[in-house]
């Protein structure tokens, strides 16, 4: 053989060398990314480390936003003005304005959609300034006004301000709880009072309604601290919690199962008891926090947010406790939260935004 040849054959056996050497190192390569990725994937959602999720819409308002609600079908956010009369209703398709609503005076302290989105509906504040309506609400297909209702109650006996509205899941009724007055029972599509739940004892707490839309669970607020149950048909009084100043003041109802929640006005409790014996199941503690302005489990009972200065939005799983996602703990404190109906979008406000998060890859984890 001669030296061209042999030259041939030594160059070729090299070239087939840094081949085979090149495909190893992309495969050790490709192995490391892949197990990489892997960890932290499980480190994101298999080990319970904490995430923020993606933020889908950003409102901003010229007013400080203190309410807000998804409609029924997740295509709109109703934002209320807290101290402002108005109300803006954005389209999450698009993220247009549909409406600014402020032909109404009072503050908004609390929104609701009826159950087939034919109804807007605000609570709310500085009612005994001209008598202004404790309940406004609009038709939703012409932006029309469709009720303005007066609070129940006698001036001399309390405030008609709205602290909290809760639409049954049914749909068939609307309930309202008053400053200082009690928890009023209304007709969603008409604002009609069909009746009161025991006013002497409730001023101005937190409300829930059971899974079925029979029972109203309401605090008691600063009055005697107790968290109480009503048949919503009869009104009557089914049973009472014990209860004091770290647990009467927001309540939430899980949509499975037999829990409720609760919070109060001072420190950083939450409280989960079994609806039906009344006893402590559990509880929960923010450590070094003054108090948790709100609370709420998700449409489908898998989610509980919590929101306290200093830790922004918590999101646990229900059944385990384990912190799933926080939002935010250095932005300035949250004043509202809702979630929509199907519990993949979570809505925040602080300052004068309101901003729309997506928690598809958080739901994707069960």
């Amino acid at each position: 053989m001669d030296g061209r040849a042999r030259w041939s054959m030594r160059r070729a056996v090299e070239l087939s060398l840094g081949l085979v050497m090149a495909l190893g190192l992309a495969w050790i390569a490709w192995g490391i990314g892949a197990h990489a990725g892997g960890m932290a994937a499980g480190a994101r959602f298999e080990r319970g480390a904490p995430w923020e999720p993606r933020v889908t819409h950003v409102f901003d308002h010229d007013f400080e936003p203190g309410a807000l609600a998804f409609s029924p079908d997740g295509h709109y956010l109703a934002v209320g003005g807290g101290l402002h009369r108005a109300v803006v209703v954005w389209d999450l398709r698009n993220g247009h304005l549909v409406r600014r609503l402020e032909d109404e005076k009072g503050g908004v302290t609390s929104l609701a959609w009826s159950w087939d989105g034919r109804r807007l509906v605000a609570g709310r504040s500085f009612t005994t300034a001209e008598r202004i309506p404790s309940l406004t609400a609009w038709d939703t297909f012409t932006w029309d006004s469709a009720y303005r209702t007066m609070g129940p109650f006698e001036l001399a006996f309390g405030y008609n301000d709205v602290v909290e509205l809760a639409v049954a899941p049914d749909g068939r009724s609307l309930a309202a709880s008053y400053n200082q007055g009690g928890v009023g029972v209304h007709d969603p599509s008409t604002g009609h009072l069909v009746r009161v739940l025991s006013a002497h004892a409730l001023v101005g707490g937190g409300i829930a309604f059971s899974p079925n839309g029979n029972l109203l669970l309401a605090s008691a607020g600063r009055s005697d601290q107790t968290l109480n149950v009503f048949d919503v048909a009869t009104g009557a009084l089914v049973h009472s919690f014990a209860s004091g100043p770290e647990t009467g003041q927001r309540v939430s109802w899980r949509s499975v199962g037999e829990e409720v929640a609760s919070i109060g006005f001072v420190g950083g409790r939450i409280t989960v008891w079994n609806s039906s014996t009344r006893q402590v199941s559990r509880v929960l503690l923010d450590h070094g926090v003054e108090r948790i302005y709100a609370l709420s489990y998700s449409p489908d009972g898998t989610w509980l947010v919590t929101v306290a200065p200093g830790l922004g939005i918590v999101i646990r799983e229900a059944l385990s406790d384990r912190t799933a996602g926080l939002i935010a703990r250095d932005r300035p404190p949250f004043s509202a939260v809702a979630w929509s109906a199907n519990s993949r979008h979570l809505a925040t406000a602080h300052s004068q935004q309101a901003r729309v998060w997506d928690l598809s890859d958080l739901t994707s984890t069960r």
